[in-house]
């Protein structure tokens, strides 16, 4: 019984320090971020788990994140837009999802989304990259494939 305890314990500490934190966030907290000034080109992917094209391109944002996140000058957050923690927690566990992710806590979309982007009308998903250093924005509404993806980062980053 003790080893089976002891065994228990020790896959509950792998599971626990393999869980993804998800960390509720104000846009305020979000538009800080994306204005920082300094050259670290920064991918805001906004995405909900209802939302299937999101969904799919998710794996794309990960693996990209895989092949730059030592590379201090790029960083991905993946904002989640929904009232939904654990639906977004368990997506995030079943697609192994290791870059940023962000869950936006604001009740009335109307009085964020500009704020993210002027002309943008809140539909997902959407991704903003953008590099202070260069003044240089893209803002992509709709999925990307991940050399989409690669391509507007390596365009926005030199």
């Amino acid at each position: 019984m003790k080893k089976i305890s002891l065994l228990l314990f020790f896959v509950f500490q792998v599971y626990a320090l393999s869980a993804q934190e998800i960390k509720l966030v104000k846009i305020d907290q979000v538009l800080a971020e994306m204005n920082k000034n300094d050259d670290t080109t920064r991918v805001l992917n906004l995405w909900a788990t209802w939302c299937a094209p999101c969904v799919h391109e998710l794996p794309f944002f990960e693996e990209v994140y895989q092949e730059t996140h030592q590379n201090q000058k790029i960083k991905i957050i993946l904002l989640a837009v929904e009232d939904y923690e654990n639906k977004v927690k368990k997506l995030v566990q079943n697609k192994n999802i290791r870059a940023t992710v962000w869950l936006l806590d604001e009740k009335y979309a109307n009085e964020w989304i500009s704020k993210i982007e002027e002309d943008w009308g809140g539909e997902i998903p959407v991704t903003k990259i953008q590099n202070n250093a260069n003044a240089e924005t893209i803002f992509h509404s709709g999925e990307l494939k991940k050399e989409e993806l690669q391509m507007l980062i390596q365009k926005i980053s030199k």
